[in-house]
């Protein structure tokens, strides 16, 4: 018997193999061509996203900072928060707990299957009255059994977040896997199946985006003093309203809600996003009626504010509605918990001195 290559034998496999970071040895003249291009600042500045779209034939894509991110960012966007279960695997890799208890959510553990994903028999004993969501995992190339999971998940009205950092061309009867749940979280780390050596992406095919209030947009743009050429990143949101309600004693109509930015309860004035189709005039008013229940006699505009010109291209708009009242029960949405307090005029200016209203859009209103 020969001496096993251990022992100073002959080798099996005569070729070095790859490092556990192979992404690094498929990196070419093209890669390295546009990595010297933004590193002098030429006017190249990328085109991942509509090569995204075009790959994956999905309706957005949306590049990160890395895998880890992409995964916080879908949960941040789909609006999982404190007192949430979400589902995941037992079998997965930090981030997919990390981005859960990163929004103060809970994450509940399920069995993996023998494709190493979700065991869904396991999945459906788990579901609770606080499970808001599932994040599905697919493992070492290997795409979770989606066709139960999704069924399952549509029977009890869960959002689906697909984990697709180590499948990342990956196909499930045919589609590509991060296309079937809201949201698909990529990895381009460097020991992915293709890499950027760090980085990520989210993509959907979903064309509703209602779920998040901002869209990124990446400006290439030269400033007029220096001529030098950068990259600036815009939140494209839509237009805010403010409305201040006036009671015919003279008390201001006040809300407080939980505000999952600071994680803090907040004292305010109703307000919220303007839809297309609307007027500040007209979201005023339709905001009074649902956070508070109250409804104006007499509705003015007084004027708008840019909330960060920096990098928000918003505006928001101040109403005063005036001679206000009850008009029926409060129309919140699913995830408002709002209160409401009436407080005299005359007092405001000493809550805002104290700190109780610290709102810096609320304070431009007032």
């Amino acid at each position: 018997m020969e001496k096993l290559a251990l022992e100073g034998g002959p080798k099996v496999i005569g070729e070095e193999l790859a490092s556990h970071h192979p992404g690094r040895h498929w990196i070419g003249e093209e890669e390295k061509r546009l990595v010297l291009a933004a590193l002098k600042r030429d006017a190249f500045s990328g085109t991942l996203t509509e090569d995204l779209i075009n790959f994956y034939g999905c309706e957005w894509a949306i590049p990160t900072s890395s895998g880890t991110s992409a995964l916080f960012s879908a949960m941040a966007a789909l609006g999982i928060g404190p007192g949430m279960e979400v589902i995941i695997p037992g079998f997965s890799w930090i981030p997919t707990f990390a981005c859960v208890v990163g929004r103060g959510a809970i994450p509940v553990l399920v069995e993996v299957g023998e494709d190493l994903g979700i065991d869904p028999e396991d999945l459906e004993k788990k579901i609770t009255s606080r499970t808001r969501a599932v994040i599905v995992v697919h493992m070492a190339g290997a795409a979770a059994n989606l066709d139960p999971i999704m069924e399952i998940a549509r029977k009890h009205d869960l959002l689906v977040v697909e984990d697709c950092a180590q499948d990342g061309a990956g196909k499930y009867r045919g589609k590509f896997v991060g296309l079937f749940g809201k949201i698909g979280c990529f990895s381009l780390q460097q020991n992915k199946h293709f890499t950027s050596f760090s980085g990520g992406y989210m993509i959907s095919s979903h064309q509703d985006r209602s779920y998040s209030i901002f869209d990124i947009r990446i400006d290439h743009a030269r400033s007029p003093r220096t001529g030098e050429a950068h990259d600036f990143y815009v939140l494209e949101s839509r237009d805010w309203v403010n409305v201040i309600p006036l009671t015919s004693d003279n008390e201001v109509v006040l809300i407080r809600q939980y505000r999952h930015g600071l994680r803090e309860m907040t004292l305010e004035i109703p307000g919220g996003v303007i839809e297309p189709e609307d007027t500040p005039l007209g979201a005023a008013g339709r905001e009074l009626r649902e956070e508070t229940g109250y409804q104006q006699t007499e509705i003015e505009l007084l004027g708008f504010v840019l909330p960060n010109p920096a990098f928000l291209s918003n505006r928001c708009y101040t109403c005063v509605a005036k001679d206000v009242f009850i008009a029926g029960e409060q129309r919140q949405d699913e995830k408002e918990d709002i209160e409401v307090i009436l407080r005299p005029l005359k007092d405001i200016t000493g809550m805002i001195r104290s700190g109780a209203i610290n709102h810096s859009v609320v304070l431009a209103a007032i």
